[in-house]
């Protein structure tokens, strides 16, 4: 449907408009013609409301050929013989309304249209025209509407995504679990309490304080990790190894903060927590051409209840890689051979600028 028909509002302000033009197009006939007001408005004003319709249909050859997308001579050449096919019936249907006219009140129209058929081609191609800028002045305006929408919806998701990475790193699970193993090694290992302790404060500092900005770097990710791994190994034991193999020039690479803690957390909580042996959970950071390619693997029990990823925490890394980069950043899993992959592609030297 033509969007002037989308609300009564639109069509009045249109029609309004089209009014205006079409009395300045009889007056001007008008003029031209030397003939009598009343005969001009009686002949020439139906004709120019009936344009108002045809010169609507021009609004889908636009939505078909966008003006930044299309090539120059063939946008041109269409809307030449558009506006041409458009004028020709229009002014067939013009000699069909002079018969209608000329059988209720016998006169000289006729001959008058036909005097007039040049002057009213010019018009009709100049109203055509003026169509066509309308068209596609509001397929512009839309479309710059729609990116200001998409822009506006992005940065809510990123401030959404960011709120869920501040609330999953300070998991009130994580803290029970944390001071539980503080409690217990009171009891049986008091001289490691104070290392803990200090794991659990920077794990903390990091993730309150990084929670306000737009990037980190990889060196600075690896180390709130290891401070997460630190404190669960005080749990696991021997159940829990790890092992991270990372290119050098990778460590200072920006990458959105608070990325791999919820990967990590499911490694351990899907994986490791399933397994009475436990298991390795594995970290590859290499530097491409373009891209920043991180993988982590972690085994997991194909038989029991626990599967190798939480769901929930892969669409929240997902949609924050998508609201960061959009297509340029890729999230990928795969669960084979009891073993869990996870996936990260983030384009390399992306300008991440702190708010």
């Amino acid at each position: 449907m033509h969007p002037i028909f989308a609300q009564g509002r639109n069509l009045l302000a249109a029609g309004g408009l089209w009014l205006a033009l079409s009395a300045i197009a009889s007056h001007l006939l008008y003029l031209l013609q030397e003939i009598e007001p009343h005969v001009a408005a009686a002949l020439y004003s139906p004709l120019l409301f009936l344009f108002f319709f045809f010169g609507l249909s021009n609004y889908y050859i636009c939505l078909e050929l966008p003006i930044r997308r299309t090539p120059f001579l063939r946008l041109i050449a269409t809307q030449l013989i558009a506006n041409a096919t458009t004028v020709l019936l229009w002014l067939v249907c013009g000699s069909v309304y002079v018969w209608f006219l000329n059988r209720i009140y016998p006169d000289h129209w006729e001959k008058l249209y036909r005097s007039s058929i040049m002057s009213l081609s010019s018009i009709g191609a100049l109203l055509y025209c003026f169509w066509i800028l309308a068209h596609y002045l509001f397929l512009m305006a839309r479309q710059h509407e729609a990116i200001e929408r998409e822009a506006l919806e992005k940065k809510l998701l990123i401030n959404e995504t960011e709120l869920q990475a501040i609330k999953a790193t300070i998991h009130p699970h994580f803290l029970y679990n944390s001071l539980n193993t503080v409690a217990n090694l009171a009891l049986t290992e008091p001289g490691k309490i104070h290392n803990l302790c200090l794991q659990i404060s920077e794990f903390l500092r990091y993730s309150v304080s990084y929670s306000r900005k737009a990037s980190a770097t990889v060196a600075d990710e690896l180390v709130h990790i290891q401070n997460y791994l630190g404190i669960e190994r005080e749990r696991f034991g021997t159940r829990l190894h790890t092992v991270f193999d990372v290119d050098e020039q990778a460590r200072e690479e920006p990458m959105p903060p608070l990325l791999l803690f919820p990967l990590i957390e499911n490694s351990i909580k899907h994986g490791i927590d399933s397994l009475l042996e436990g298991g390795t959970i594995t970290v590859r950071i290499r530097c491409g051409a373009e891209h920043l390619d991180i993988q982590i693997e972690n085994p997991f029990d194909e038989l029991g209840k626990k599967q190798g990823g939480s769901s929930i925490g892969l669409e929240s890394v997902a949609k924050r890689i998508q609201a960061q980069y959009g297509k340029e950043g890729r999230v990928s899993y795969t669960r084979q051979d009891g073993m869990f992959r996870v996936m990260l592609s983030l384009p390399r030297q992306r300008a991440l600028q702190n708010p």
